[in-house]
């Protein structure tokens, strides 16, 4: 099994998008080392979970500096290793099946197919965008306020800061089910995010819209921890 707080050297990790399980890091490194053997000079466009396995995504310093049997050869490698991820926690590294959550496919052992918020990324990072794909706990910042987004539980959370008004606005920092998404989360941007009404979610829904998002960041804290 591999420790959950280990770390590992991805060469040119782009910033946008990229998430490496603790639990995937010998596979990570594996796929690595084929890349930096066989295809001198790639570079990483990016790194990440989708629908419960391993994705890694990769272009050629040069394409035509290969033949085409050659790269092929490279990607089923890189096909194979990405297989195996789907039989192996995400987590920890040990045995597991693909399970499905809410709207989310995880590769868990057993003892972690409830776990949530301890499988932090290798690289713990700012990153530009939220979308459809992404998962895990994140602090969406603005000038005035920080806003959570839940992805494993799909809720949004706003959280106001000393210069948003004493009065705030409805459900502030209560955990509201998000029902769709107009707009999500960009740097220099704003989201726009509707949830139901939990007093009345089958005929009620409510939204709301950001001011510009300064700055997206992991928050992999412990439920009951500041986030902040």
């Amino acid at each position: 099994m591999n420790d959950d707080n280990r770390t590992i050297a991805v060469p040119n990790l782009p910033n946008l998008g990229s998430h490496a399980p603790a639990g995937w890091a010998n596979l990570i490194e594996e796929a690595i080392a084929i890349l930096d053997r066989e295809l001198p000079g790639w570079k990483l466009t990016q790194l990440k979970q989708k629908l419960g396995g391993l994705r890694i995504y990769y272009v050629l310093a040069d394409e035509d500096a290969d033949g085409a049997s050659h790269r092929l050869h490279v990607r089923d490698a890189i096909g194979e290793i990405e297989a195996r991820s789907y039989y192996i926690c995400d987590v920890c590294g040990a045995n597991a099946v693909v399970t499905t959550t809410k709207y989310l496919r995880r590769t868990r052992c057993r003892e972690h197919q409830r776990a949530k918020d301890i499988d932090l990324p290798l690289m713990v990072r700012e990153v530009q965008e939220l979308n459809g794909f992404t998962t895990g706990v994140w602090v969406v910042e603005t000038a005035d306020s920080s806003h959570i987004w839940d992805l494993d539980d799909t809720t949004y959370t706003r959280r106001p800061g000393p210069s948003s008004g004493a009065d705030g606005r409805e459900f502030d920092g209560n955990a509201m089910p998000i029902t769709r998404v107009d707009a999500w989360p960009k740097v220099g941007e704003s989201f726009f995010v509707w949830f139901d009404d939990p007093d009345d979610p089958d005929r009620a829904e409510h939204y709301r819209t950001s001011s510009t998002v300064q700055n997206i960041r992991p928050a992999p804290a412990p439920d009951g921890a500041s986030v902040r």
